[in-house]
């Protein structure tokens, strides 16, 4: 790890009041057992957590009101100062890791994608836009579409998703979440997947895999 980065900034959006949360940490804490970091309404909080390997996180969600894990590598999530997390359902931004300005960069901006957002759903305050959103049905296993999204995400940055074009050639790649389902295609060939949020052995098996092939 790089001498020069000895503390990290962390964030979210808080899905209560809807303000920003940002705290300077050092490495040592962020490879701690656990840390806590609440909004000063008292009505969320971030967990960020070390599992052999990897950091856990357990992100409030502005735009869904509910709770999701992002998992990270270990080195990669302390040495890395762009970390950007989104709601799955929609993929805007809710939270990020990083060098303070571009934390507080990256929160600003999805904070302005959240007032957006609630204009066009017709909304003036976050319970209303929180209801809304549960009304039109969302996954019913949120921690699965997580393990499912992070070993996609993993894939795709290895190179790892085939499809029917050539070797290299494939992609870009999109993800599309369903009520039950992931469903993930190739923009260029239209070679496509459907992984189900469940705990089947197909998709125990696609999330043991090293690579995927689209059909």
């Amino acid at each position: 790890m790089s001498d020069t980065i000895r503390h990290s900034t962390v964030g979210y959006l808080c899905p209560a009041c809807g303000g920003g949360v940002l705290s300077v940490v050092g490495i040592e804490a962020l490879e701690g057992e656990l840390l806590k970091l609440r909004c000063d309404c008292g009505k969320s909080e971030m967990l960020i957590r070390r599992q052999q390997s990897k950091i856990v996180l357990d992100v409030p969600c502005v735009i869904c009101g509910g709770t999701h894990q992002f998992t990270y590598d270990r080195q990669m999530f302390l040495e890395k100062q762009d970390i950007r997390m989104s709601c799955p359902y929609t993929n805007a931004g809710i939270a990020a890791k990083g060098e303070q300005n571009l934390v507080k960069a990256a929160l600003a901006e999805d904070e302005l994608n959240v007032l957006k957002l609630m204009e066009e759903a017709g909304v003036s305050s976050l319970d209303a836009f929180h209801t809304d959103f549960r009304a039109e049905g969302d996954c019913k296993d949120p921690v699965r579409l997580n393990e499912i999204l992070f070993v996609l995400k993993d894939m795709d940055e290895a190179g790892d998703i085939r499809c029917r074009c050539r070797d290299g050639e494939g992609g870009p790649f999109s993800v599309q979440v369903r009520d039950e389902s992931v469903s993930v295609s190739c923009e260029r060939c239209g070679a496509s997947r459907e992984i189900f949020v469940d705990y089947s052995p197909a998709t125990e098996s696609f999330l043991s895999a090293d690579k995927i092939t689209l059909s």
